[in-house]
């Protein structure tokens, strides 16, 4: 039993839930499209893998990334949809990433998840031996635990606990996979958010 079966009002109300859905939807799917257009324009045409278009893989990545959209509104994060799109249509793309996974994850992530990858990202820049550092949330990070255990969930950061033993403190890194995302993204042309 649905809206239609309320008497009277049902079925009009049924009918301007839909639109207002697909209004809003399409508008997301508007913004996606304005990102990709631009990102596309920044792939090299030379390094454009034809073949792979072409396959069921590569229309399963489009379907995550248009589901992907569909559920934000975050311009940062459609930016990065849609560079991960055009970064998934090059020869350059890194090797056995799963694409359509990594939408996926993305897609259940808030925005302010990613900020705050995106912020270790730059701290781990900005220190030599960077890889080799442990970060902590920052305390006015709002709902800083709950984001970093998101970003653990998607694969994209660990966790590690302090060891008294070392003195090596707790903190959190980011994954190979995010170094890999953000590689697929860039070869989208996409630029990390200041």
């Amino acid at each position: 039993m649905g809206l239609a079966s309320i008497p009277l009002v049902g079925p009009p109300l049924a009918i301007a839930l839909a639109e207002l859905e697909l209004r809003h939807l399409s508008s997301r799917l508007e913004a996606l499209i304005t990102e990709l257009r631009e990102a596309i324009d920044r792939v090299d045409r030379t390094k454009v893998d034809h073949v792979f278009l072409e396959t069921p893989a590569f229309t399963d990545i489009v379907i995550a990334g248009l589901d992907a959209a569909r559920r934000t509104s975050d311009r940062d994060k459609l930016s990065l949809l849609a560079s991960i799109l055009a970064g998934a249509t090059t020869v350059e793309r890194p090797h056995g990433l799963d694409v359509e996974g990594l939408l996926v994850a993305i897609r259940d992530l808030p925005p302010s998840a990613l900020q705050l990858a995106w912020a270790m990202q730059r701290a781990g820049q900005a220190t030599p031996y960077s890889i080799l550092e442990r970060y902590q949330v920052p305390p006015d990070w709002p709902d800083g635990d709950f984001m970093m255990g998101r970003l653990i969930a998607a694969g994209l950061a660990r966790g590690f606990q302090g060891d008294g033993m070392t003195f090596q403190p707790g903190g959190y890194q980011l994954t190979g996979t995010w170094d890999r995302l953000v590689r697929l993204a860039e070869q989208g042309g996409w630029q990390q958010p200041v």
